[in-house]
């Protein structure tokens, strides 16, 4: 969101699930766009924020019109869950929603994240706009790869490694275990895997480490073709 937008919430890193109380106040709601993609415990929803009339300084004339239009709620352009606990949480940004061939909505970076939970992904980028199905470009951590190689008795460089079928079928098994936590058009049908990790020198990452989508889509999209060769 724009630096003109007052603080909304905040989580203590050092302190996990820390509470004062429930959120909102009266001067602060907030408001999951369920009429538009997701109910309210789905993967994604939309996060609105409703501001007073004071805070629209600064705004454009489109912004004051859309925002009058929308019954004077900010949209944020979060994509977000209040989960069992009552803790809303952002899980993606509604221009990076995806929207496959059947109509399904997918929020690709909770399932971006749900893979790099595993030491040996370094980054995942999932594809499938107007696709059939998901499928994902994925980099692996140097360090992990090399510890794993050693104990599976191969030796290389990490091109050598990232390419050899014994490092794929690793990753197709982590694959495979995150998919048993997807819905079934979330799953991850088809992957690749780079011969080198991504970088912000090449363009390829924001400075805080995220996926430039645009980027990636048009640097790989040869690659993106192959996997979707059958279609």
């Amino acid at each position: 969101m724009p630096p003109r937008n007052p603080l909304i919430s905040l989580s203590l890193p050092k302190i996990a699930y820390f509470r004062i109380g429930n959120f909102t106040v009266s001067e602060l709601s907030f408001r999951m766009d369920n009429s538009y993609i997701f109910s309210l415990y789905d993967p994604a929803g939309t996060g609105s924020i409703k501001k007073p009339v004071n805070q629209w300084i600064g705004l454009s004339f489109t912004e004051v019109i859309h925002t009058i239009r929308l019954k004077l709620w900010m949209h944020s352009g979060d994509v977000a869950v209040i989960d069992e606990d009552g803790f809303f949480r952002i899980t993606d940004r509604m221009k990076d929603i995806i929207i496959t061939a059947g109509g399904k909505n997918v929020a690709p970076i909770a399932i971006e994240s749900l893979i790099k939970e595993d030491p040996l992904i370094s980054q995942v980028f999932v594809i499938g706009d107007r696709k059939k199905y998901l499928t994902a470009i994925i980099t692996l951590d140097i360090e992990e790869l090399m510890v794993r190689s050693r104990r599976l008795g191969l030796k290389g460089e990490y091109a050598q490694l990232a390419s050899h079928p014994v490092i794929r079928q690793e990753v197709d098994n982590i694959i495979r275990q995150k998919n048993m936590k997807l819905a079934r058009f979330e799953t991850i049908k088809k992957f690749i895997i780079l011969d080198r990790d991504l970088s912000i020198d090449s363009g390829e990452l924001t400075p805080t480490m995220k996926v430039k989508r645009k980027s990636l889509y048009e640097k790989y999209s040869k690659l993106i073709d192959d996997l979707y060769a059958d279609e």
